[in-house]
């Protein structure tokens, strides 16, 4: 494991939702169903966004980002103020101060040091899609054993469709590098968090940590964003939201939420209305007044080859079951699927390496009903 003690301290004074699942692999799907509160699955709904619903109570809303990718659909983001930071260098670096993560948090820290009341500030990092610039001692640091390779040199971020095809060394020394850049973005959140408290923003802003995409390291067989599975370490991100009057501070809730509930939750907190939003606000898990703000989480994978149209797989989770269903296309038809149900318990079988759907059939066929519910 690597050492993540600003993390941890962040967590110990946020409320975290240990299974926040994201409704599908692409960020920008990800960041649709944040900012205008729409779940993947419902490809034709628009909403008003975020940003607008905060710019017309008279906020300010600013975004920053080093993802080029993302400002492509930007101008329906409805942000008052964009700034896109410049790319870094596809190499490790000398220093910290040189790093992608090292840039972004100071712009982050320049653009907190100008907040004033009533503002929205919203912080997007390409984190681990950008190049792995890390200094390579932090991944030296990582190797446990002196028989051990050293890690690789590389700042590419790996794209390996099948893992089984690796050496076991080399795919260890994908992990040690995937370490160090943790370990990077690790030490820039801890200097964020000093100037963050520094500065007295702690006591009347609302700070939220959330992710938009896992990295899988091999766990199914793939390295990196090339595979679009379903599985827990793609759809599986953090979610830490610190409130300033330390509401829910070092509490933690394993109620299941989606990326559309957050834009609900920061609407509610503001005073806003959330009917617009289609998910659920959060602060009664926060405020102890539910246990649960949904009993089921449903994802979607687009295939790329059919320009994003077709799922390429769905799923469902609930508290005791996760049920990834193959879609995958006869080669005599291309509008002919063959639906392959893959079943895992949870939350045993956390990384699902257990597939039980021969064993429980019944569970299957009341899993996919749930979903086709949900899909209609």
């Amino acid at each position: 494991s690597v050492p993540t003690p600003a993390l941890d301290r962040l967590a110990s004074e946020s409320f975290v939702f240990d299974q926040y699942l994201l409704d599908s692999p692409d960020p920008r799907t990800v960041y649709r169903s944040l900012w205008q509160g729409v779940h993947a699955l419902n490809k034709s709904a628009e909403g008003v966004t975020l940003a607008e619903q905060f710019a017309a109570a008279d906020w300010q809303t600013t975004l920053i980002s080093d993802d080029a990718q993302l400002f492509e659909d930007v101008s329906r983001a409805g942000f008052r103020d964009v700034n896109l930071l410049p790319s870094t260098e596809d190499r490790t670096a000398e220093s910290v101060s040189e790093t992608g993560f090292a840039r972004f948090f100071e712009a982050a820290v320049d653009a907190a040091a100008e907040v004033e009341n009533s503002e929205l500030l919203w912080l997007h990092s390409r984190g681990m899609s950008a190049p792995w610039d890390a200094p390579y001692e932090f991944r030296e640091e990582l190797v446990e054993d002196e028989d051990e390779p050293s890690p690789p040199t590389t700042s590419t971020v790996p794209r390996v469709e099948d893992s089984t095809a690796i050496d076991p060394d080399d795919l260890l020394g994908l992990r040690r590098a995937y370490g160090g850049q943790i370990k990077l973005f690790d030490e820039c959140l801890a200097a964020f968090l000093d100037v963050f408290h520094a500065s007295g923003l702690h006591e009347d802003t609302l700070l939220v940590l959330v992710g938009t995409r896992g990295f899988p390291l091999g766990e199914h067989g793939s390295v990196g964003h090339c595979g679009a599975q379903l599985h827990e370490e793609l759809v599986h991100a953090p979610c830490l939201v610190r409130f300033p009057d330390g509401t829910g501070a070092d509490e933690r809730s394993n109620g299941i939420a989606h990326p559309c509930d957050l834009g609900a939750t920061l609407l509610d907190w503001a005073g806003r209305d959330t009917a617009t939003s289609h998910g659920e606000s959060l602060l009664p898990l926060v405020r102890g007044d539910r246990f649960i703000a949904r009993d089921r989480a449903c994802m979607v994978a687009y295939d790329p080859a059919m320009q994003g149209c077709m799922p390429s797989e769905l799923a469902i989770r609930t508290r005791f079951w996760h049920l990834r269903l193959d879609m995958q296309r006869e080669p005599a038809a291309e509008d002919s699927l063959a639906v392959r149900p893959l079943l895992y318990v949870k939350p045993d079988d956390r990384w699902e390496q257990n597939e039980i759907s021969s064993r429980c059939p019944d569970q299957v066929d009341a899993l996919r009903a749930a979903l086709d519910d949900f899909e209609t």
